[in-house]
């Protein structure tokens, strides 16, 4: 089937292309909704936010996307409980601060548009304005010298907990002049 073709398809290619305000999609069944989102995303080259009402439904959307694109798929992840929202050492907030930062680069063109599933329940949990994010951030350069003090004070003061060994994100330990850090968002260059 070459989605290219199909007149409805292209009526909401031609609305998205034209930045006409949101379309919707209905009577999908199967896999459609999901190989629609990723000829979307292949032609316009632009981020998908793929929406599915349950978590488990977003993992699924995840493999299809993958199978119909190809590229790289994440997925949103949630939190079960309002316990999990308190833990500083949290991979699910390393994940979700990682995806945050993939977005506002997402207009870096030398980078692939992302393509992102989420279920409601994780679209309904909080995550830090990219703002937030640049400004809690701190910039550590190979052969810049920084006092192991001043950045040990500084992890501390923004949450991370000390360990003797690192295991989870937000993590950092001590050894003599060496400082091991599990950080939960890391760019590379």
């Amino acid at each position: 089937m070459d989605l290219g073709r199909d007149k409805t398809v292209g009526k909401v290619i031609s609305r998205l292309a034209a930045g006409q305000g949101p379309v919707n999609v209905e009577g999908t069944w199967g896999s459609f909704a999901r190989l629609l989102s990723a000829h979307v995303g292949r032609t316009l080259g632009r981020p998908i936010l793929h929406i599915c009402p349950h978590i488990d439904d977003a993992d699924k959307a995840a493999d299809d996307l993958h199978t119909f694109s190809g590229q790289r798929i994440d997925t949103l992840p949630a939190w079960e409980g309002m316990e999990d929202l308190a833990d500083a050492t949290d991979e699910i907030r390393a994940e979700r601060l990682r995806l945050v930062s993939t977005c506002v680069d997402a207009g870096d063109h030398r980078r692939e548009p992302p393509m992102i599933t989420a279920s409601v329940q994780a679209l309904c949990q909080p995550v830090p304005a990219p703002r937030a994010i640049a400004e809690g951030s701190l910039e550590l350069a190979v052969d810049a010298d920084r006092s192991l003090e001043s950045l040990t004070g500084w992890l501390v003061d923004n949450g991370f907990e000390r360990v003797e060994q690192i295991d989870l994100p937000g993590q950092f330990a001590r050894r003599g002049g060496i400082i091991d850090i599990y950080a939960p968002l890391m760019r590379r260059w």
